[in-house]
């Protein structure tokens, strides 16, 4: 039975801020955060949400100073709730290409919980555009990213595609794209998550693998991702930015090679399929794995808190630091 309307006023969710901006948060409203709820705690985060009921610093949509503006959307490892504010990666990643590339640049942040591309095109459109970004950052992994298709998504949630928690598209029948948006009451629509495998392959494993041994479901999301990285592309260049794809951030997720079935499924083939497939939507792509690795080896085993699995301060700040490098050798800071 459904359990009716969810008033925002329940929990720190909610308030104008969702219809207005699409955010999540109520405007500079503290609030604090400990983890996940019967483990021991790790750490104690006090958030203070902007004026936009977003994560990040206030900023405001004039340029007067003329930096380099990036906007970065992405997913609860981008959003950073296990941390401070200054510790996460938008700051710190702003003040590395300032303070040690001489580049002057402004840093915004847009992230929430299990976001993919889709899913943070609200808080795209409602505001973060208004900023008119010079880059476009989207940060992907597969944990979110294969949620992008609806057969998937429901596979490994068990939410019902058409009552999501989040806002999604996909591709009509004449392959338009459709954005469906978030269902506040999406747990009544909800089942059980299956976790079936796809032609033997685990279902959050189907992007690691070549793309001529996809399963017709992530064939479907290929076509989902590029014409949604797509949209982005198109909507950056009317106001004259640029749109990157950046990979490499949950290198701890998918560690190892896996063979399933014959099958060989890698973090190195999804990051060649994620650069492949941002070409064919006219992106940029950028790869942070190797830059962190071949300076802190032991990034994807120690700096990820254990029980709640997202990134420590140390996480943040070499994730920042391989993304500031790659920015740089790319040539898309000017």
């Amino acid at each position: 039975r459904s359990p009716g309307p969810v008033k925002p006023e329940w929990s720190n969710y909610g308030g104008p801020a969702i219809e207005q901006w699409g955010t999540k948060f109520p405007a500079h409203k503290p609030m604090f955060y400990t983890g996940v709820i019967g483990h021991p705690l790790e750490y104690s985060a006090t958030l203070i949400p902007n004026r936009f009921g977003a994560y990040d610093r206030d900023h405001r949509f004039e340029d007067p100073d003329q930096r380099t503006r990036i906007l970065i959307l992405g997913d609860c490892q981008l959003e950073g709730i296990q941390s401070e504010l200054y510790q996460r990666v938008g700051p710190r990643l702003e003040s590395m290409l300032r303070r040690r590339h001489g580049k002057d640049v402004e840093v915004f942040t847009l992230a929430h919980s299990n976001a993919h591309p889709a899913a943070v095109w609200s808080m795209y459109e409602k505001l973060g555009r208004k900023f008119r970004p010079d880059l476009v950052l989207i940060d992907v992994n597969a944990p979110s990213v294969v949620q992008m298709e609806p057969r998937l998504l429901k596979n490994l949630t068990g939410w019902d595609p058409e009552h999501s928690a989040y806002g999604s598209m996909v591709l009509t029948a004449d392959d338009k794209l459709k954005y469906i948006p978030g269902d506040p009451n999406y747990p009544a629509f909800a089942g059980k998550a299956t976790y079936e495998p796809l032609q033997g392959v685990p279902a959050n494993w189907v992007m690691h693998l070549k793309e001529e041994q996809f399963c017709p479901e992530a064939k479907e999301l290929a076509r989902i991702f590029k014409a949604v990285t797509a949209k982005y592309v198109a909507d950056a260049r009317d106001y004259g930015g640029r749109v990157a794809i950046y990979t490499g951030a949950r290198v701890a997720t998918y560690p190892k090679p896996q063979t399933f079935e014959g099958k060989l499924a890698s973090q190195e083939q999804f990051v060649e399929n994620m650069k492949r497939w941002a070409a064919e939507a006219g992106a940029e792509h950028v790869d942070i794995s190797k830059a962190i690795q071949s300076k802190h080896p032991q990034f994807d085993k120690i700096h990820f808190w254990k029980m709640d699995g997202h990134p420590t301060e140390t996480g943040h700040h070499w994730m920042a630091e391989g993304l500031a490098e790659q920015l740089i050798a790319a040539g898309l800071v000017r």
